[in-house]
């Protein structure tokens, strides 16, 4: 259960709930696997490619967890995105930094860099079609 007290208490319990007590088990899933649990979304699903990717993991038939990034660019090509938001996603998704030490870094609240993340999360392609590298 050590394993599990890595992640927030909803994706632990999410986890747990459905037979995935170590990461061995986690390995054995696909993303597709992952979201199909119910109540298991974008956040959840962040959150475990990141701690996977810090321990130089990825889920069953996944590309780099980067592959994130490549999106970020696409993104932000549509004019929305100041560079500021660019360097905060940067940031959050290459480094996986907290948002309380990106709001520092960037001297805004830590509400905008969540929303500056949500924001892009809601128009990310990867999780609106829910396509499967």
């Amino acid at each position: 259960m050590r394993f599990l007290e890595n992640f927030s208490v909803r994706t632990a319990n999410s986890l747990s709930e459905n037979g995935i007590n170590s990461i061995e088990q986690l390995l054995e899933k696909t993303e597709i696997d992952l979201l199909k649990i119910k109540c298991f979304g974008k956040k959840r699903m962040y959150e475990i490619v990141l701690f996977l990717s810090n321990h130089g993991f990825k889920l069953k038939g996944s590309v780099s967890p980067l592959s994130y990034w490549s999106s970020v660019n696409k993104l932000t090509s549509r004019k929305r995105y100041t560079s500021r938001d660019v360097e905060i996603l940067s940031d959050r998704l290459k480094t996986g930094l907290p948002y309380k030490t990106i709001a520092k870094k960037h001297k805004i609240s830590t509400a905008r860099v969540q929303q500056i993340i949500n924001s892009w999360f809601r128009r990310c392609e990867y999780f609106a079609n829910s396509v499967i590298y």
